[in-house]
């Protein structure tokens, strides 16, 4: 028998190499884009990618261009908000080297 743990089947093979997931999704404007998830490092990123609409595949100048672009989503390209640091607004004499 096999055991049943909370990971999702992936028959593809070790989860342990999974990095994120991509989803097929259509803009406001009806343009299909990928939204990805990356989780590298422990840091998780949001990412989206677009077709380029530069490229003309009949055109063989155009053939080192990318099929597609990569951008930041508009949730990842928000600014962090860090915590204030805290100054130092001690003596010199007070460091003991």
């Amino acid at each position: 028998m096999s055991s049943n743990t909370n990971k999702p089947h992936n028959p593809h093979g070790n989860t342990s190499k999974e990095a994120g997931a991509m989803w097929v999704k259509t803009s406001k404007n009806g343009e299909k884009f990928v939204s990805i998830s990356l989780e590298i490092n422990g840091v998780k990123h949001r990412l989206v990618a677009f077709k380029n609409r530069y490229k003309d595949a009949s055109n063989e100048a155009d053939a080192n261009k990318p099929d597609y672009r990569i951008l930041l989503s508009e949730e990842q390209a928000k600014p962090v908000t860090s915590p204030a640091r805290k100054v130092y607004t001690g003596n010199d004499e007070d460091v003991p080297f």
